[in-house]
């Protein structure tokens, strides 16, 4: 399986396990969908948790809304995100295997110096906030102009990935266009 410029094969290199398949949005869809990373659980749901009843207090969970989307799989995208203090469009991948990424555009709108023209990625710390739920100096990974990343990146400026997703049960809401994380 091709999956954009890696194979699962590469994916299972750099995760130092075998990965036979990967489920995307498309697969969730019509589904509301959770991710317990500190049980290792993928649940299905029948609805989405409601603030009252998640176990932590009001600064461990975040409810963000996903970007309308005119197309048949809406993606995990928000405009709830910011970083160093600007809303940033962001994709949540739990199978992105990054803390944040940032596409040169986005990164020059927070500040950050970005890499050469197709050149190497490089790295900075960011300030990260889910509505309530604060992250300071973040590693985040800076695309260059005509990367990849820059190229595929179609509704949104960063991507924020596993590394730091794998801190919070996520629930995906993608009838109802709801990402709930709450911290573990």
């Amino acid at each position: 399986m091709r999956l954009g410029a890696q194979t699962t094969g590469d994916i299972s290199q750099r995760v130092g396990r075998e990965i036979f398949a990967v489920l995307g949005a498309d697969f969730f869809k019509g589904h509301i969908v959770q991710f317990d990373f500190e049980k290792k659980l993928l649940r299905f749901i029948s609805h989405r948790p409601a603030n009252a009843t998640l176990n932590r207090g009001v600064d461990e969970f975040a409810t963000l809304p996903m970007r309308p989307s005119d197309k048949a799989v809406r993606l995990p995208i928000t405009e709830g995100i910011t970083f160093n203090g600007k809303k940033i469009r962001t994709l949540l991948d739990v199978g992105a295997l990054t803390v944040a990424s940032l596409t040169s555009s986005a990164a020059k709108e927070i500040g950050l110096p970005i890499p050469p023209d197709k050149g190497s990625p490089s790295t900075s710390n960011v300030s990260l906030n889910f509505e309530r739920l604060s992250f300071q100096n973040l590693p985040v990974v800076v695309y260059s102009k005509g990367s990849d990343l820059d190229r595929d990146s179609s509704g949104y400026g960063a991507i924020v990935g596993i590394a730091l997703l794998q801190n919070f049960i996520v629930t995906f809401d993608f009838d109802n266009g709801v990402i709930t994380l709450e911290r573990i």
